[in-house]
């Protein structure tokens, strides 16, 4: 008797077993088909997105270059060439840490800049790797020289929710933050940030990265989430296939 109420346990168990897993087979498949070409078109999307911006980029930068200081204007001024004389204020080396294009830790150094009619702009200087400002500090800059500076323009970025907030006392920022760099060092610096790209007026930072430079790789990425998609799908309905067919010959 115990026997039998046994096996009829084990034998509903094993039918609510598989009537589960016949559920969450259909359930991730027929997921996987709404999601990935979803993902596709996305990616479609942000193609046509980048594609208008890389235009926009390649527009300003055959335009002529501005003079300092600028209308407060991103749609206008963002990855324009431009210049500014003047020279570094003491005190305001802010290390902003980013990893290089192959992925070395390190961080960007950006110092505040007077230029000759007593506007404030930030300065990309260049990279420097992460044992670079553990080992030596602050770069070693002549804070009574002229310097004429030439570079491009970045807007300023305000920190998101997956971003850590800047940590003064170490000296790491994590946004590069105009507002941030303003309250912080009590300055009135302007919303854009000048990259220098073309030479290295350092000896202790490299140029490594041109803010231009914007790879666009969406058109592969959709065709890979697509391509997913059509292997999927093959794979469902044949899977259905074999268990239609089982069930017709049984």
């Amino acid at each position: 008797m115990v026997i039998l109420i046994c096996s009829d346990i084990c034998l509903g168990l094993l039918l609510k077993f598989k009537l589960i897993r016949n559920i969450l087979f259909h359930f991730i498949f027929l997921s996987a088909l709404i999601i990935l070409p979803n993902l596709g078109l996305w990616q479609l999307d942000r193609l046509e997105w980048k594609n208008e911006l890389l235009n926009n980029i390649s527009s300003r930068q055959a335009a002529d270059n501005i003079t300092f200081p600028y209308n407060e204007s991103l749609e206008d001024f963002e990855f324009r060439n431009t210049s500014v004389e003047g020279k570094f204020i003491e005190n305001t080396q802010t290390f902003f840490f980013r990893p290089n294009l192959s992925g070395q830790s390190g961080y960007n150094v950006v110092s505040a800049f007077k230029t000759i009619d007593d506007s404030v702009i930030y300065i990309d200087i260049g990279w420097i790797p992460f044992e670079q400002k553990e080992n030596m500090g602050f770069l070693d800059i002549d804070y009574n020289k002229n310097f004429s500076l030439k570079g491009i323009l970045i807007s300023s970025k305000q920190r998101n929710m997956f971003s850590p907030e800047n940590d003064y006392i170490k000296n790491i920022w994590y946004t590069l933050s105009s507002t941030e760099m303003n309250q912080f060092y009590k300055l009135n610096g302007s919303f854009f940030i000048l990259k220098i790209i073309d030479q290295n007026y350092f000896e202790q930072t490299l140029i490594e990265f041109n803010p231009t430079q914007i790879p666009n790789n969406h058109l592969q990425y959709a065709g890979t989430w697509f391509l997913l998609f059509i292997v999927v799908g093959v794979l469902y309905f044949y899977q259905v296939y074999q268990i239609i067919r089982i069930k017709w010959n049984t």
